[in-house]
């Protein structure tokens, strides 16, 4: 059974009601509640038709949901419903969904009066269609749901792995996204640039304009910049290049453009120390 409180039977069904397993009533919709005014509903007040058959609400099989009509006493005139019983196994509880079916001038003068509108054309299949599809895509959803923390959690322990190698290496890696946001470094690259702080704290920053604040490491300073810059526009795979510092040191850089089929999707930078190579 799909679960509806009784706030969103109100809203779908405004003429449904609710019943235990001793088939007393629980619970009964605005409209339908405004049709008896202050006089609730009791089982004994409905003639229920299943085929030919009419019996009354103790007599009648509801041990499985299925369409059903029946009609109800109101002000003097019978008005007949039509809809489904909706049994719940669990809890044994009945819920009717649908509305009064007629054309009947005098019955039409009862809801005027009461201030009741209805639909005469039965829309129980279309709601019930519409619940369960949305039923469904909130399975679907939760199930899509699942997957991204399951896929967030690898990734999580792909990453850890990831960085645990970085720091495993004895060179200086910088990866950064197509438009230079960085994507990984790690401590050695920020200790070879005197970047302080922890690694972790530089994800997602800006490199465009990083090399202007560490050319002043290298004996090169413009070289080192205009290097940068030129490798990046033209995508290319370079190893080994020497660059070299002002203390005395010796770097060789690796440039390694990464393509995400076809596309440009971001580069890798190597610095490695070769003074004493």
């Amino acid at each position: 059974m799909l679960r509806l409180n009784d706030e969103q039977l109100n809203l779908l069904f405004p003429f449904s009601f609710r019943m235990d397993a001793e088939r007393n009533v629980l619970f009964v919709g605005n409209s339908l509640q405004n049709l008896l005014g202050e006089r609730g509903l009791t089982s004994d007040e409905f003639t229920f038709f299943k085929g030919d058959m009419h019996d009354t609400l103790s007599q009648i099989d509801l041990s499985e949901s299925s369409p059903i009509s029946f009609s109800i006493n109101i002000e003097g005139n019978v008005l007949p419903f039509k809809g489904m019983i909706i049994r719940d196994n669990d809890s044994s509880e009945m819920v009717f969904l649908g509305g009064p079916i007629t054309t009947d001038p005098d019955l039409l003068k009862v809801f005027e009066r009461n201030e009741v509108s209805f639909s005469e054309i039965d829309t129980t299949p279309q709601l019930l269609a519409e619940i369960d599809r949305n039923h469904f895509v909130r399975k679907e959803m939760a199930e899509v749901a699942d997957k991204l923390i399951g896929y967030h959690d690898e990734l999580i322990d792909t990453t850890a792995r990831m960085n645990s190698l970085l720091e495993s290496l004895d060179s200086a890696i910088l990866s950064e996204s197509h438009d230079r946001k960085i994507v990984i470094v790690n401590e050695l690259f920020c200790k070879l640039f005197n970047m302080p702080g922890s690694p972790k704290d530089y994800l997602g920053m800006d490199c465009s304009h990083a090399a202007e604040y560490s050319k002043s490491l290298f004996k090169d300073p413009e070289g080192f910049v205009n290097g940068i810059d030129s490798l990046i526009n033209k995508k290319e795979r370079v190893i080994g290049e020497l660059l070299y510092l002002n203390d005395g040191r010796v770097l060789e850089r690796d440039f390694i453009p990464v393509f995400d089929h076809g596309a440009y999707s971001g580069h890798t930078w190597k610095y490695q120390d070769v003074t004493e190579l």
